[in-house]
């Protein structure tokens, strides 16, 4: 599933972020005494300013992160929530141990919610191939669509098309820490920026009533993905998870094909 490879390029990112593996203890002769959770022996992939020292540098994290997807969100969270607890354990001062409790109090409630509500999968939506939006995108054209998406017409919120970045690094796990805005590097990455988008599509087509679903159900288009449909493909994701798979994506293709003869 795409989900688990998702989860396990992320994971990998993390290895490579934390510069040490998860059953060595921090001390402060390796640069964590504080409770900074990332070094800097790695600048380009070094993720900076988050931490548990105290409630407020948390509350900091924790809004810098809003920038970032559910998934990516999550481990850095429970990743400090960890370091966080081996910490105080390690803590005599009782000042610090009093700043790490109420740390670890607001990290806890974020966990909570995150697994009460299950974000992980709630705000997490799985991705087609390139290779997959590049064969729908005939009807994106068809229909006139989706131009900024696609690269025809300069985007308003972000540097370049949706597809136009997309075709370009073929990973979605990559989107997760680019910027959409290159000159605000700390800003809302692209995966983040994708699922605020199909959040939004989503709600459009719950309010839309029985009449107007994902797919069209009379007429030459009969069986064809609608245009609000089309809108969330040219994002490499639809609600309709069998046009993930082989046999509904190859009767889409035939039906594309056979409108472009027509």
């Amino acid at each position: 599933m795409f989900v688990d490879y998702l989860l396990h390029n992320v994971i990998n990112k993390f290895s490579q972020l934390l510069q040490m593996p998860n059953n060595i203890k921090l001390t402060k002769k390796q640069g964590h005494g504080k409770g900074q959770l990332f070094s800097n022996n790695h600048p380009d992939t070094t993720v900076h300013g988050y931490g548990f020292d105290t409630s407020e540098h948390i509350n900091r994290t924790l809004a810098d992160l809003n920038n970032r997807d559910i998934i990516y969100q999550f481990q850095v969270v429970n990743t400090l929530n960890e370091r966080a607890k081996s910490v105080l354990t390690r803590t005599n001062d009782p000042s610090k141990q009093s700043q790490i409790k109420r740390g670890l109090k607001l990290l806890q409630a974020w966990l909570d919610t995150y697994h009460k509500k299950n974000r992980g999968q709630s705000e997490n939506y799985s991705y087609l191939t390139v290779q997959q939006v590049n064969k729908l995108e005939p009807l994106a054209e068809y229909y006139n669509i989706s131009r900024k998406a696609r690269g025809l017409e300069k985007p308003s919120t972000s540097d370049e098309g949706f597809l136009t970045v997309y075709r370009r690094t073929t990973n979605p796990a990559k989107l997760r820490t680019m910027p959409v805005r290159q000159r605000v590097p700390q800003g809302e990455t692209w995966d983040k920026h994708r699922n605020n988008f199909i959040k939004r599509r989503l709600l459009m087509l719950k309010n839309a009533g029985a009449g107007y679903g994902l797919y069209h159900t009379e007429g030459s288009l009969a069986g064809l993905p609608t245009v609000l449909h089309v809108n969330m493909l040219m994002w490499a994701f639809s609600p309709d998870k069998a046009l993930y798979k082989g046999d509904k994506f190859a009767e889409i293709i035939k039906k594309i094909n056979g409108l472009a003869r027509a």
